[in-house]
């Protein structure tokens, strides 16, 4: 909750990823709020109040897990809502001409998208999603020490960036969105 509340304040892209996360460590841990806990919240070494305010969370977004028939896939709408969110600020960018760095950049990226895009097995998903899932599953494969090509490192590159000037941007709008 925590480390959540922060990243949202920083980057939204960076906090979304980390919801990703936090689903997939719920799925790990089987939903078990304690096991989660052992595991989990007890190794951070918070103080009783902050201790109480991680697990109350872990226990809210398992209930909203459970509740969202998202135990074992998906994610939750609060979590779709942030992409939702992301995308709209994504398309309104493309159409405004002052912001042409972002334009230039997404256009430059578009031929790398469209190639991952081919290797997926939702052809619905969109081309700020298929970043997302690249670059969580960068993420993945960093964690567990797996090889990744240079190209395919080059690619991360790029795609950071463009979702990091996409965060930025949005951050600079006057954008509302539901609390963590």
């Amino acid at each position: 909750m925590f480390i959540a509340h922060q990243l949202k304040q920083q980057s939204m892209a960076a906090y979304l990823l980390y919801m990703w996360r936090i689903e997939d460590i719920i799925r790990a841990f089987n939903a078990d709020i304690n096991s989660i806990d052992r595991n989990v919240i007890e190794p951070m070494q918070l103080n009783a109040e902050q201790h109480r305010q991680e697990y109350e969370w872990y226990e809210s977004l398992i209930d909203m897990m459970h509740r969202e028939d998202v135990i074992k896939a998906g994610h939750i709408q609060l979590v779709k809502n942030i992409l939702i969110d992301l995308q709209d600020c994504h398309l309104r960018l493309l159409q405004d001409n002052k912001n042409a760095d972002y334009i230039s950049c997404y256009y430059r990226l578009l031929p790398a998208i469209t190639q991952l895009k081919s290797k997926t097995t939702n052809p619905q998903i969109s081309d700020l999603e298929m970043c997302f899932v690249f670059l969580y599953g960068i993420m993945n494969l960093r964690a567990q020490h797996k090889d990744i090509s240079q190209e395919t490192e080059q690619t991360a590159t790029e795609i950071t960036a463009f979702v990091d000037l996409l965060a930025q941007r949005y951050n600079t709008q006057d954008i509302e969105t539901d609390d963590d």
